[in-house]
């Protein structure tokens, strides 16, 4: 799709950071200036976003709206953006949130606008060119561009143990980081001619030990950014300390791209690898989802206690892949995409809390909520969507990814990890319910505590969210119709390639299927 010559998938991906550039020449002082131009280029990317969707055809599981072009033609780089069922909607879930941050700010944010809007629109261009991009140098490229922000957003606008939590998170994504380039360098030498594309990688020329290393590298690098367990304590220790809308795009979507990386690069690449590996990644999630569900229960902080249950409920979604069903499958997109706006949510409404009573400490809110009736009822569809309640966004993910891990399949002990998994919901919960009484009902012994006024726009700024909270649970199927076909594709080809493949090698042929023919066939 084209509009006057111009490609629209590289309009998206590129006006954040052009806007950002433009950004910089404007004065620090006019915090109003700054903001509003924000909100206009972010929201200007929605729109387009928007209207790239109104073209956007959910019955071809096909890579749309392809664009290519040559780059780097001695490496084998090209300039290469698609989008398919499983990018659509985390694109719309990117241009849809950081708008939301950026309004949610203007309350929370008191220094540093400037360099808060420059890095929310630079962290927002690399994220959108991580779920676009068809060549894994460029998708590398967007994937370091990413943490520059990030690591900004707790040096600059973290709290008092910011220091300790910004080395924390460059020692996990950083280092991770360069496996997963090692990885890829060695990927491309050992695909020769086949180009760099997630569709063209095949007959890769490598030992069956220098495959396992490559796999390796980039399991690690993708569990990493995912925060699987035990890969997750960065993540716990960088939402607790950013600026709450920062946390908000955090465990909205970036956290989210992890996943995304692993069924975009690492699964089609290697496919017996994955399927020899999986019921160790599905452990892991397991683990993970118990673990942080019972943290969580422990926490005295409401951002922890919230950092907990996302990297939890991420556990959950990782089971899901690795189930490899198309239930499975589809739940956990569908999953992901739901918690990232619950998510974003649930930390938009703690930045009030937090802001109202000068503190988040659960056993000193002291009935606060009680003076803040209006954010009360916006508490309660965000919390319970992030907990699957039925009518609400999370209730449907759950219900497919369940479904189809209990259902046969070729995972090893699928349906004892998927008990496991619903126990953990129900650890998950419970810290939500408590997360809810802490806030709503706090200590009956305790008067009720001093807050500030939070007036009726911060309260709005949510409310968008919660709509959509809610239209997702009751029209899941709107939602998840696209995300099923794009499932259907990548289940046929990773069981199609696993079975075929002979040992110590990866018959990728069956996955290497060509966007345009792909386009033609449908």
């Amino acid at each position: 799709m084209e509009i006057e010559g111009l490609h629209l998938l590289t309009l998206i991906v590129f006006l954040p950071l052009a806007g950002a550039l433009v950004l910089g020449m404007l004065p620090h002082s006019e915090s109003a200036l700054l903001r509003g131009f924000g909100l206009a280029i972010s929201g200007s990317a929605f729109l387009l976003a928007l209207l790239l969707w109104s073209g956007f055809d959910p019955q071809n599981p096909a890579m749309q709206f392809t664009e290519e072009a040559r780059w780097i033609p001695a490496c084998g780089i090209s300039f290469r953006l698609g989008i398919d069922g499983v990018s659509m909607p985390f694109v719309l879930l990117a241009t849809f949130l950081v708008p939301m941050a950026l309004l949610s700010s203007i309350d929370t944010l008191s220094r540093g606008v400037k360099g808060f809007v420059f890095c929310t629109l630079l962290l927002e261009s690399a994220m959108l060119g991580i779920l676009t991009a068809q060549d894994i140098f460029l998708f590398y490229i967007f994937w370091e561009l990413a943490l520059i922000p990030l690591f900004f957003f707790v040096t600059a606008w973290g709290r008092s143990n910011r220091s300790y939590s910004a080395v924390k998170l460059f020692v996990y994504l950083s280092s991770t980081s360069v496996m997963m380039l090692l990885a890829f360098i060695f990927l491309q030498a050992g695909n020769g001619d086949g180009g760099n594309s997630s569709a063209t990688l095949r007959n890769l020329a490598l030992d069956p030990q220098m495959q396992k290393w490559i796999f390796g590298g980039m399991l690690i690098a993708f569990a990493a950014h995912a925060a699987v367990f035990p890969l997750h304590t960065w993540l716990t220790d960088a939402q607790t300390e950013m600026e709450p809308a920062a946390s908000a795009l955090l465990s909205g979507l970036f956290i989210k791209l992890g996943a995304y990386g692993l069924l975009r690069f690492a699964l089609p690449a290697f496919p017996t690898l994955f399927a020899d590996f999986a019921p160790f990644l599905a452990l892991a999630a397991v683990a993970g989802l118990i673990y942080c569900s019972l943290a969580a229960l422990g926490q005295k902080s409401l951002r922890r206690m919230a950092a907990f249950i996302l990297a939890g409920q991420m556990g959950l979604a990782v089971l899901g892949i690795s189930v490899m069903n198309v239930e499975a499958l589809s739940g956990a997109i569908f999953l992901m995409i739901s918690s990232g706006v619950s998510g974003a949510a649930l930390f938009m409404i703690i930045a009030l809390i937090e802001k109202a009573n000068g503190h988040d400490n659960v056993d000193r809110l002291g009935n606060s909520i009680r003076a803040l009736p209006f954010l009360g009822m916006l508490l309660v569809p965000a919390a319970l969507g992030l907990g699957g309640f039925p009518g609400l966004s999370g209730f449907a993910g759950n219900i497919y990814l369940l479904y189809g891990a209990f259902a046969p399949n070729t995972l090893p002990g699928s349906s004892a990890l998927a008990f496991a998994a619903c126990f953990g919901l129900l650890l998950l919960l419970a810290a939500l319910m408590l997360m809810m009484q802490k806030m709503m009902a706090g200590n009956d012994r305790l008067p009720p505590a001093e807050t500030a006024r939070v007036g009726l726009r911060e309260h709005l700024v949510i409310v968008p969210m919660i709509v959509l909270i809610i239209l997702m649970g009751v029209m899941p199927s709107y939602f998840i119709k696209g995300i099923s076909g794009a499932s259907v594709k990548i289940v046929e080809q990773y069981r199609s390639a696993a079975v075929s493949a002979p040992d110590g090698m990866q018959g990728t042929d069956s996955l290497a299927v060509n966007c345009d023919n792909d386009a033609t066939e449908e």
